[in-house]
């Protein structure tokens, strides 16, 4: 018995010292929620004839309940009745979660997601529609001066987020500091300017007038060099019929030299 526990110790220790080491997998997370009630009280359109209006204290056309009225000389007088009380609860929760230490180094998970509703389940209260919006959602791969990242990506330059800050698709940089030289290059599908919805959600136009039936694709690049002079351009594209395409570019520059004294230049263009 004595030998066997022996050989089964040193199995063990020649097992513990064999292991390959385990990255230890970090995350941090971050979540808030937010909740109140509200109430607002509709207004209901109705008319009267002339004949029944009648003055006001101040002198005013009323109606006969004492609503003030305003007349068309049509021979009918328009005013606002107080609707229903519509009650609402909107809340808010959002989540913000970063994970590393997956196993592959280098490689990281970034998700912010915002969760909307009524508790009241009026829907009385904007913007509680979408239920869910995803600002950021992606995968980062960096290894040796090269960044890939993939899925929803935020970005924020010198032409700011204008239809172009948010997009679904990629993005690749790559840093050589012996040159020294900065090139990133992206490309994907585009959001609606200013928001994180495709142009082709309802939210965006409510009643359809003029929506597009395709998402607009996206694609630019940006790089820096020794000078530390910095160029971007911007290209987006929108076919939603045969017959009709959209381009549009954007381009901006930027020097800052070792003076004081800095210059930048931007310039855009349509094409239809």
């Amino acid at each position: 018995m004595t030998g066997g526990r022996e050989a089964l110790r040193i199995l063990m220790a020649l097992a513990v010292l064999g292991a390959a080491p385990l990255a230890a997998q970090s995350w941090r997370l971050r979540f808030d929620a937010a909740a109140q009630r509200v109430a607002i009280r509709a207004i209901t359109p109705d008319s009267i004839t002339e004949a029944e209006v009648q003055t006001g204290p101040t002198g005013g056309p009323v109606s006969p309940d004492g609503f003030a009225v305003t007349c068309f000389n049509n021979g009918f007088c328009q005013f606002f009745r107080p609707g229903s009380v519509r009650r609402g609860m909107p809340a808010m929760a959002s989540t913000d979660l970063t994970m590393w230490g997956l196993g592959v180094p280098g490689l990281r998970v970034r998700v912010h997601a915002r969760l909307n509703t009524d508790l009241a389940g009026e829907q009385a209260w904007a913007g509680t529609t979408p239920r869910l919006q995803v600002t950021e959602g992606f995968a980062e791969y960096i290894r040796d001066g090269l960044t890939v990242q993939g899925g929803r990506l935020l970005d924020q330059g010198r032409l700011g987020n204008a239809g172009l800050g948010v997009i679904d698709g990629a993005r690749a940089a790559l840093r050589l500091d012996r040159l020294p030289l900065d090139l990133s290059l992206y490309g994907g599908w585009g959001m609606a300017r200013g928001t994180v919805l495709p142009v082709t959600s309802p939210a965006v136009n409510p009643l359809l007038d003029y929506n597009p039936g395709v998402r607009q694709i996206v694609a630019g690049r940006q790089h820096r060099g020794a000078t530390a002079r910095r160029r971007r351009d911007d290209r987006v594209s929108s076919r939603d019929r045969p017959a009709h395409e959209l381009h549009g570019g954007r381009a901006c520059g930027r020097l800052d030299p070792a003076a004081p004294v800095q210059a930048s230049l931007a310039r855009g263009g349509r094409r239809l």
